[in-house]
């Protein structure tokens, strides 16, 4: 009955843009993908049925992402690696008989990103930690690419829709606007 929480990937996505861009992205993401299924399968050998799986955020939309001058392909990479975790893992969840919920930060990332406001946020385009000056928690960026404490409570409050969408009963779900009003609730009582 416990719930397992399997993410990676960022370190193949950061080695591949530092040794092997523009090299095919297929070769890491295809390892990348491969380990983490790789590990889910091997929980569910353990007796494992129910996850939670992390896809990559938008690292391209990220202030590291920006800064290279590679955003496009950065994203690019993130949505293939998404896309490969997922199908790979649906095939596993129906051949294996698992539960696996989807926490997408890829689009959390961008909704974020996109109305800070709704969130809370004053800034994401420059990390905290480049300017030491107002309150991090008007902040999504520590530094280039990890999110503050309150990046990391949006991406919790997402994590949880993401749960109560998987293990709620049939008939019972709300529309995508009702969570997002859910969580912009959420967000402004904090």
């Amino acid at each position: 009955g416990a719930l397992y929480l399997v993410q990676g990937g960022p370190n193949e996505l950061f080695d591949w843009l530092e040794h092997g861009a523009p090299t095919p992205a297929e070769v890491p993401i295809s390892t990348s993908v491969g380990n983490l299924v790789a590990a889910v399968n091997h929980l569910a050998d353990m007796g494992a049925r129910h996850f939670l799986v992390c896809n990559l955020p938008d690292v391209g939309a990220t202030p590291f992402g920006v800064s290279t001058g590679a955003g496009a392909l950065i994203s690019s990479y993130c949505s293939g690696f998404n896309a490969a975790l997922r199908g790979n893992l649906m095939a596993l969840a129906q051949a294996r008989g698992l539960t696996i919920a989807f926490l997408d930060e890829f689009a959390a990332l961008n909704a974020i990103m996109g109305n800070p406001g709704t969130f809370g946020l004053t800034n994401v385009t420059i990390p905290y930690l480049y300017v030491l000056a107002g309150d991090p928690d008007g902040f999504l960026f520590w530094d280039g690419v990890h999110p503050t404490t309150k990046g990391h409570w949006l991406t919790a409050q997402f994590a949880f829709d993401a749960l109560t969408d998987t293990y709620r009963p049939s008939g019972s779900h709300a529309s995508d606007t009702g969570r997002l009003n859910s969580l912009n609730g959420l967000v402004k009582a904090k």
